[in-house]
């Protein structure tokens, strides 16, 4: 047996809670979709589409709705209410797929845990996620970020933890993930960012944001970043900051173009896994550190020449590592090849370079002291 109530003013004066079951009734037997009660009502009370409410008058009853994050016992019908209204270092968790239109700031330590939902993001401007405090601390974990327009997923200035989170878009009118100042980010082994558009004027999935003061940005690739049309991963040569990416076991980064373009100051660690596009590495400026893993180029071309260095952006061929010389960029460009590391072109050199000057070069130095080439 069930009981459906639909409307009517009930009163309960006893100590208790508004329904008190007798031999099987639970809350399971109630569907409450209306009325004005003297206590507030368990949302387990509620027929499907209704929650409890506060009304105006202080009375209780149900209003139509749906609670899609929690926190602790508490449940909120916004993730915005949620975020705002917790406390630093509590772990939200998703209820249900959200579609969300706004931008929402996290500027406190927190853990999103996305419970294996998705949140749809479709505002068409600016990130669906900003973590604009420096010192902030936000993990988001286990479930799906859908950039359901051209925009992008995340604005990071503080630290950044995805855990096994799948993170896609078509990275139209910015990048997936954009990394300012001295953000510090970890992509772990089950984490896929993946820009899917495939047209030609499009951004790269994850792009280091320039800035005129001095400041290290730090990315940690456990997992996969690919990209179609752009860089998987890359930077900007105006920025006056020192980048770090550290590229590991079991990592992969992936495009149909080139998979990295460094033409900034940068230290760059590949000690494992797979970096591979036409062309694996484009770099103008900074340190190539390849001590594990393997970065190749697979596309049938090697046709490329000093004529084809150029100020912005770069052009290459099927090589493993391109690198432009082209004078103005900070260059200092040092590649240091070393342990079991695999370099290697299907159709073109391990190694090339351009540049726009022939009696000039931005490379300081090239070390093998071990690795297939």
């Amino acid at each position: 047996a069930k009981t459906v109530i639909t409307g009517g003013n009930f009163t309960n004066r006893s100590s208790g809670a508004i329904f008190h079951g007798l031999g099987k009734a639970t809350w399971d037997n109630f569907e409450v979709s209306g009325g004005t009660f003297n206590k507030k009502i368990s949302d387990g009370y509620c027929a499907d589409g209704y929650i409890p409410t506060k009304n105006a008058d202080g009375t209780y009853g149900v209003k139509e709705g749906s609670y899609v994050a929690q926190i602790g016992t508490k449940k909120y019908e916004t993730l915005a209410d949620a975020i705002r209204l917790a406390a630093k270092g509590k772990t939200i968790t998703l209820l249900a797929d959200i579609e969300v239109n706004s931008t929402l700031s996290i500027a406190k330590n927190l853990i999103i845990d996305l419970n294996g939902k998705t949140w749809n993001y479709n505002n068409g401007y600016y990130q669906a996620i900003q973590v604009l405090d420096k010192a902030a601390s936000v993990t988001f974990e286990n479930g799906t970020i859908n950039v359901a327009d051209n925009y992008g997923a995340m604005n990071v200035y503080g630290q950044l933890s995805l855990q096994n989170v799948n993170i896609e878009g078509a990275a139209i009118e910015s990048s997936l993930l954009l990394i300012n100042g001295n953000a510090n980010v970890t992509v772990d082994k089950a984490t896929t960012i993946s820009a899917n558009a495939d047209v030609k004027d499009c951004y790269p999935a994850i792009l280091f944001e320039p800035s005129g003061e001095a400041h290290n940005p730090v990315l940690k690739v456990y997992g996969t970043v690919k990209a179609i049309k752009m860089p998987a991963i890359q930077g900007n040569g105006s920025d006056k900051g020192t980048t770090d990416i550290y590229i590991y076991d079991g990592a992969k980064v992936l495009s149909d173009k080139l998979a990295m373009y460094l033409p900034q100051l940068c230290n760059v660690n590949i000690t494992g896994g797979l970096v591979e596009g036409y062309c694996g590495i484009g770099i103008k400026s900074g340190t190539l550190n390849i001590s594990g893993g393997e970065v190749r180029g697979v596309c049938k071309d090697d046709v490329i020449d000093d004529k084809y260095s150029q100020t912005n952006g770069i052009s290459y061929d099927g090589s493993a590592i391109l690198i432009d010389s082209y004078v103005g960029y900070a260059g200092q460009v040092k590649i240091n090849i070393s342990g079991n590391a695999v370099v290697r072109s299907k159709y073109s050199t391990a190694i090339r370079e351009i540049g726009n000057d022939a009696s000039k070069t931005n490379v300081v130095a090239i070390g093998i002291s071990g690795g297939q080439i």
